[in-house]
């Protein structure tokens, strides 16, 4: 279903790309950026995949996760960094109508959780590559203070991840894929998608790239 590439996106510092993707019509790409960051893109493999044939399907691991490279210097670690990454691979990957990878055709763009803050970003950066965008399960910065006062349920779903960032025995990646297991109550509210859920997060390469500068205030 998929083909899975390594691609060069970056010189300075050097940084590659691993790259999922299905067959289908270049005029109808949609490229898919994850969340966490540091998370990879396996989570959201499924049910995307159902799109093969009838789309050109991308995801690519962000700098710093998965298979993508790692152990980069904190400063390089940037969602404008992140935007620059993905625009260079859409020219590689040639998803023009013309075959010239110079002058690549719009793509749809779908950003999950963080990858919605870099879809948004995409969008203005090059906006003659986006055709459309979705934003799933994020928001636009920056949230107003108090945003979300007055929803105690949502409060208590996040507590256990609070419990997890604050636990000094945890770092690194170990740190990541706790916080991400702890949250995910709060990421899915319907009790019958847990399981599921949880059992895509058991697949997913978590990292702590991103954590280091995050952490650092950067």
């Amino acid at each position: 279903m998929f083909s899975q590439s390594i691609v060069a996106v970056s010189t300075e510092p050097t940084v590659e790309l691993f790259v999922a993707q299905t067959p289908g019509p270049a005029e109808r790409t949609l490229l898919v950026i994850h969340g966490g960051p540091d998370w990879d893109h396996t989570y959201l493999r499924e049910p995307l995949a159902q799109l093969a044939g009838r789309r050109r399907v991308i995801l690519a691991d962000l700098r710093g996760c998965g298979r993508s490279t790692r152990g980069l210097a904190d400063d390089a670690y940037t969602p404008a960094a992140a935007t620059g990454d993905l625009t260079v691979l859409l020219d590689a990957l040639n998803t023009g109508d013309t075959g010239d990878t110079c002058d690549t055709g719009p793509v749809d763009v779908l950003g999950f959780s963080f990858g919605g803050l870099i879809a948004q970003r995409l969008a203005l950066a090059a906006p003659e590559r986006v055709r459309r965008l979705v934003v799933a399960s994020s928001s636009i910065l920056p949230v107003p203070p108090g945003a979300f006062d007055g929803w105690p349920e949502r409060t208590r779903r996040l507590a256990a991840e609070a419990a997890v960032w604050s636990d000094p025995s945890l770092s690194g990646p170990e740190l990541t894929r706790a916080a991400a297991f702890a949250a995910a109550e709060a990421n899915v509210w319907r009790p019958e998608a847990l399981p599921d859920y949880l059992d895509r997060l058991a697949a997913v390469r978590f990292t702590a790239e991103w954590m280091r500068p995050w952490r650092a205030g950067r």
